[in-house]
């Protein structure tokens, strides 16, 4: 059974993606690695960084203007 080498989260390294917003509009991605170097990683969201990212999607176009929350190219 392989056991968690290494968590890494970029929150952590590099702070909030939004001044002044931390833990309220933000997004942040968690690698996880296991001592067999298999690697692992998500991206977490808040809510309220959801909503942020959909409506200026909606006014920039990106995502077909909103109605996507993310794609991957």
């Amino acid at each position: 059974m392989n056991s968690i080498k290494d968590i890494w989260i970029e929150s952590e390294v590099k702070g909030s993606i939004i001044e002044g917003e931390l833990y309220t509009n933000d997004n942040t991605d968690v690698i996880v690695t296991f001592d067999n170097d298999k690697k692992y990683i998500a991206t977490f969201f808040t809510y309220q960084n959801i909503q942020h990212l959909r409506l200026k999607n909606q006014k920039t176009g990106e995502c077909d203007s909103g109605y996507y929350f993310w794609l991957l190219i």
